[in-house]
């Protein structure tokens, strides 16, 4: 009687062991990324396989961004980090190194055509536009922009820095989806053939997304300009054939020739709204605005729920146009 409870008891050992074996095997990978809408994508694509985490949270601005000691602690236990081109992310991903080796750092926005965030741009229709393709392309609505308020020539001194809003771009979305799918299949084989269903589930989404965007838009009369202070959404208006004018220069403070001379085109554009993100203030946002005679709306390029923010964000770009 007894080597059998002993035998019971064995037996009922080997089974809770073979369950924990389970839920630890079954403990989702821990992922880091750098924005809330990469949160969205990874999510989409890992389902309950992936933990991830953001590093900027909703509401902050990314410039300025500095991870605390907390998010490098948590960082020390993660498997993947997913880069997307932010400025902060250049030492960043060092500091990550040194205390997690192990960590994979996957460069999402890798070999994706890049526009560039004029810093100074003279010529008809060029001021506070941003530059495509390392500007060697011209603007969709030439002569609509901004007049040079000092030069005749069309000269450009100088592209600025690679505009690292990638992810405003549902073409350039499906480009980081497979390199993210690829990555969690390596990290987390064992679930490869559901990776590969949710990637596919997710092209699909934002496929229709795609479509259902330029359904929106493709009735907005040319020139299909729109304003903002902080130029978030050039990639959004590259892919869309929109041009996006901004008050700012690659975050920085308009020089006054440039104020002036877009107060100037928003005038007499009859520009309705100037868009603003709320991770800024307004401030001056507002004083531009009654300069033109503009309310200002809010767009959030950093907003989570991406795929449904864009949806809103096409809504109120096509409902500020004529």
């Amino acid at each position: 009687m007894a080597r059998n409870r002993g035998s019971f008891f064995f037996l009922i050992m080997v089974g809770v062991l073979g369950l924990l074996g389970e839920v630890q095997a079954a403990d989702p990978l821990r992922v880091f990324v750098s924005l809330p809408p990469q949160k969205f994508f990874v999510e989409r694509l890992g389902g309950d396989r992936v933990k991830v985490e953001p590093l900027v949270p909703a509401g902050a601005d990314p410039h300025t961004f500095e991870p605390s000691p907390a998010h490098m602690k948590a960082l020390s236990q993660a498997s993947l980090y997913f880069a997307i081109g932010i400025p902060f992310e250049k030492t960043l991903v060092s500091r990550i190194r040194s205390i997690n080796p192990q960590l994979t750092v996957i460069q999402t926005d890798q070999d994706l055509p890049k526009r560039f965030m004029a810093l100074h741009s003279h010529g008809h229709g060029d001021e506070g536009k941003d530059q495509k393709s390392g500007g060697k392309g011209k603007s969709k609505a030439q002569g609509q922009g901004v007049e040079s308020a000092t030069h005749s020539e069309s000269h450009d001194h100088d592209h600025g820095e690679p505009d690292p809003h990638v992810w405003l771009s549902p073409p350039l979305v499906m480009a980081m989806a497979r390199t993210m799918a690829l990555a969690l299949m390596e990290a987390d084989p064992s679930d490869r053939a559901g990776y590969e269903g949710r990637y596919k589930t997710f092209l699909a989404e934002v496929a229709a997304l795609d479509l259902e965007i330029h359904r929106i838009l493709r009735e907005a009369k040319p020139p299909r300009v729109f304003y903002v202070f902080h130029p978030s959404w050039g990639y959004f208006a590259d892919a869309y054939g929109l041009e996006q004018v901004s008050v700012e220069s690659e975050g920085k403070e308009a020089k006054p020739a440039h104020l002036k001379a877009l107060i100037q085109s928003a005038r007499q554009a009859g520009v309705k709204v100037l868009f603003v993100q709320p991770q800024f203030s307004s401030r001056s946002a507002e004083m531009v605005a009654k300069e033109i005679g503009a309310t200002l709306e809010v767009l959030d390029p950093l907003a989570e729920n991406w795929m449904e923010n864009l949806r809103q964000v096409t809504r109120r770009l096509r409902e500020a146009m004529p």
